[in-house]
C-alpha cells in the first residue's frame, strides 16, 4: 500500500504588491500539492485561480523528479513564494490511478472537489472516510490507469559508479520542443536506477511483461513520453510494463551504453527472478526501446552470454536474455561515418531473441540503421519484423501526430500476437 498526502494552502489575507500598489483583499485562492508519503516527495502542484462566475478554474504543474515546481507566479507575475502558511494535511491511500501521469486533461476544478479540500484544509478530519469515493472517481476521471511500484536496482549503489552527477531533476525548459502539442520530462542525472513495475488488471494479465527503455541519446530520459505513457497502453493490451530508470548520463571514461546495459541486464534478471509475485511467465519477458533506448534493448538481445557485472544476489543467478525485443526509432545501431556497418558492439548470432522494428524515412538519426540490422538479422535467420514509413521524424512516442507512423502500436500488438507472446485470452497458469 503506497500513501499520497494533500497538502493544502491558502493566501495569507494581508497586503501584496500589485504593480506597485498595495492589495489588501486579494481573491481567495486554493493551492493543492500532493506528496509521495513512502519518498517523502512532491509529484503534483495544482494553483487555483480566483473565483470566476461561482466556479473553479486551476492551472497544473508536474514537478521535477527532484520534488521542486517551476516558480509560482503571483498577481501581476510577481512571485508568490513566501506567503504561504503552513500547509494541512491529509492522507489518503494508493489509488489505481498515477498522479504522476499526464495532467493535460485536466483543466478544470469542480466547486465539490475544492470543498473536499478545503474541509481538509480547515481542520475537519473525516473519520469515516465516506467522501474518499468522490476523490477517487474525481481523479480516475482526470488520468489514465497508472499504478505502479517501484524497486531499487542495486541493493547498494550501482555498480562502477563513481562520478558525482548532481541532483536528479526534470530538465525540460518552457521553450523545449513539444510532441504532438504537449511536453514531456526530459529526466537527467539518474544515479541510482529503478525499476516501475506497472501490473495490468488481474482479469487482462496475458503473462507478458515488457521492459520499457526510454530514449534521450544516453544524456537524458523521455520519461513520460517514451516511458509511463508506454506501460499505461502495455497494461491495455494486458502486458505487464517495467519502467526502467537507467543511469544518465554518459559518465567519464565510460561508452555510452556501459552503465545502461549494467542496469538493463540487471532489470531482466531481477523482472524473471520476481515472474511468480507479479504474475509474469519467466519465458515471456522482452525489452521495448525508443532511440538510444533502442539501442539499449537491441544490446540486451545481444549481449546476454556474458554479464557486465558482478553477480550480487540470487536474482543474477537468472538469466539477463529477453525472449524478444522492440526498437522504435532506435539511434546507433551503425557506425555514423559508414551507415552500412553495424556497431562492433551489436555482435549479432543465431541464438538472438526475435525482434520488432519501427522507424520512418526521414528519421534524422538515419532509417539506415533499422535496414541494415534488419539484413544482420536475417543473414542469421533470427526472425525479425521491420516497418518502415515514409514520414513522422522521431521522437513521437505513442502520441497522434496524423502519420500513418502513429498506428505502430497496433503492428505491434499484432505482432506480439502473432508470435505467440500474448494470447487472445488471459492465460491464467502463469507458470
Amino acid at each position: 500500500m503506497r500513501y499520497y498526502r494533500t497538502d493544502l494552502r491558502k493566501p495569507k489575507d494581508d497586503a501584496r504588491a500589485l504593480d506597485g500598489k498595495s492589495m489588501t483583499s486579494p481573491p481567495e485562492k486554493q493551492d493543492v500539492q500532493v506528496v509521495d508519503v513512502q519518498r517523502n516527495r512532491p509529484i503534483l502542484f495544482l494553483e487555483s485561480l480566483p473565483r470566476r462566475g461561482g466556479g473553479w478554474s486551476a492551472n497544473k504543474s508536474l514537478a521535477t523528479r527532484d520534488g521542486r515546481f517551476p516558480r509560482r507566479q503571483g498577481y501581476a507575475g510577481q512571485a508568490s513564494s513566501g506567503w504561504l502558511p503552513k500547509p494541512a494535511t491529509r492522507w489518503v491511500p494508493q489509488m489505481d490511478c498515477s498522479l504522476r501521469e499526464s495532467w493535460s486533461r485536466f483543466t478544470l476544478v469542480s466547486r465539490r472537489w475544492l470543498s473536499f479540500f478545503r474541509e481538509a484544509a480547515s481542520g475537519i478530519r473525516l473519520q469515516n472516510m465516506s467522501k474518499m469515493p468522490l476523490l477517487l472517481v474525481l481523479l480516475a476521471g482526470a488520468v489514465p490507469s497508472f499504478a505502479a511500484d517501484t524497486i531499487r536496482l542495486w541493493p547498494h549503489s550501482a555498480p562502477d559508479e563513481k562520478a558525482v552527477v548532481g541532483a536528479e531533476s526534470n530538465i525540460t525548459k518552457p521553450d523545449d520542443e513539444l510532441v504532438s502539442g504537449k511536453s514531456y520530462i526530459r529526466l537527467s542525472n539518474v544515479s541510482d536506477p529503478s525499476i516501475e513495475v506497472c501490473s495490468p488488471a488481474a482479469e487482462k494479465n496475458t503473462g507478458a511483461a515488457i521492459i520499457v527503455c526510454p530514449g534521450g541519446g544516453y544524456y537524458t530520459l523521455a520519461y513520460d513520453l517514451e516511458g509511463t505513457e508506454v506501460c499505461s497502453w502495455l497494461n491495455s493490451i494486458g502486458v505487464t510494463g517495467v519502467l526502467l530508470k537507467y543511469r544518465v548520463p554518459i559518465r567519464a571514461g565510460q561508452k555510452g551504453y556501459e552503465a545502461p546495459l549494467q542496469d538493463a541486464q540487471r532489470a531482466i534478471s531481477l523482472v524473471r527472478y520476481h515472474a511468480d509475485e507479479w504474475g509474469i511467465k519467466t519465458n515471456r519477458i522482452g525489452v521495448l526501446g525508443f532511440s538510444a533506448g533502442g539501442h539499449l534493448a537491441a544490446l540486451t538481445g545481444c549481449q546476454f552470454n556474458h554479464r557486465t557485472y558482478a553477480a550480487i544476489d540470487a536474482a543474477d543467478g537468472m538469466s539477463c536474455r529477453p525472449d524478444f525485443t522492440m526498437l522504435v526509432y532506435p539511434a546507433f545501431l551503425t557506425l555514423k561515418e559508414h551507415r552500412d556497418q553495424i556497431q562492433p558492439e551489436l555482435t549479432v548470432s543465431s541464438n538472438m531473441p526475435p525482434v520488432f522494428f519501427v522507424q520512418t524515412e526521414d528519421d534524422p538519426v538515419h532509417v539506415e540503421g533499422s535496414l541494415y540490422y534488419y539484413l544482420a538479422l536475417k543473414s542469421v535467420h533470427v526472425p525479425a519484423e521491420l516497418h518502415v514509413f515514409a514520414r513522422g521524424g522521431h521522437g513521437y512516442g505513442l502520441r497522434q501526430s496524423g502519420s500513418p507512423v502513429s498506428n505502430w502500436p497496433k503492428l505491434a500488438e499484432q505482432w506480439l500476437r502473432t508470435s505467440e507472446i500474448i494470447t487472445a485470452r488471459p492465460n491464467r497458469n502463469l507458470k
